[in-house]
């Protein structure tokens, strides 16, 4: 579920880099800013089309990852999925998926590092996960039960909360002291919003306002 950032042109008289997996890659290819993230630990090639040049990427099962001890803690982490209740691991790499009558654990979902928090946009179908360590928030299809996408929204995403009349995600970059504004339709950050200093815990009201409080600052 971790992101491999691959390399891109510096625009000006450089050519556009154009990567690509083989058909049977179990993996997504990001686009905008180019990155793979794996699905498996088979060793995937990635070729830039345009060079030739080709890339040789082997993923691991999250359970043998060395645990890196980043401190971020949970904040949002439990949000109801149609019949499931799926949660964020935080520790591990994982959101879990839980049956919301039984209380059976149906299996988790591979993620980026340090998932801290979620929401769900039902509209997209889409469940948000802000990975903590490594700078994204990544993108769960529900229907397929894995990660399609990952979006660089700046230092420490710690909160996510979802407007599913908009589609829009709202993610607390508490070293920033500000709020990004996600578009989940276009997959892109359009905005960041200046809020009190470490933000961290988010709500949406009825009427749609944006309720944001500081981290140890009482604001």
């Amino acid at each position: 579920g971790d992101v491999l950032w691959l390399p891109a042109s510096s625009g000006g008289d450089c050519p556009e880099f154009e990567w690509a997996l083989a058909a049977d890659a179990e993996g997504v290819l990001l686009t905008g800013e180019p990155g793979f993230i794996p699905l498996s630990a088979a060793s995937t090639v990635i070729t830039e089309t345009t060079t030739g040049q080709t890339i040789e990427v082997t993923g691991f099962d999250p359970s043998n990852v060395p645990f890196h001890n980043l401190m971020y803690q949970p904040t949002r982490s439990v949000e109801v999925v149609g019949d499931e209740v799926w949660v964020a691991e935080a520790l591990a790499p994982r959101v879990a998926r839980i049956d919301r009558i039984s209380g059976e654990t149906k299996g988790s979902i591979a993620v980026g590092p340090w998932p801290t928090s979620i929401a769900y946009d039902p509209s997209l179908n889409l469940v948000a996960v802000t990975h903590a360590g490594n700078d994204t928030l990544g993108l769960i299809d529900v229907e397929t039960g894995q990660i399609v996408d990952a979006i660089w929204v700046g230092d420490e995403p710690s909160t996510v909360v979802v407007d599913s009349t908009t589609s829009l995600a709202y993610v607390t970059l508490e070293t920033k002291h500000v709020v990004a504004v996600v578009d989940l339709t276009e997959r892109t950050v359009t905005e960041r919003l200046d809020g009190p200093r470490g933000p961290r815990a988010l709500s949406l009201t009825d009427d749609g306002t944006l309720v944001v409080a500081g981290h140890r600052t009482g604001q």
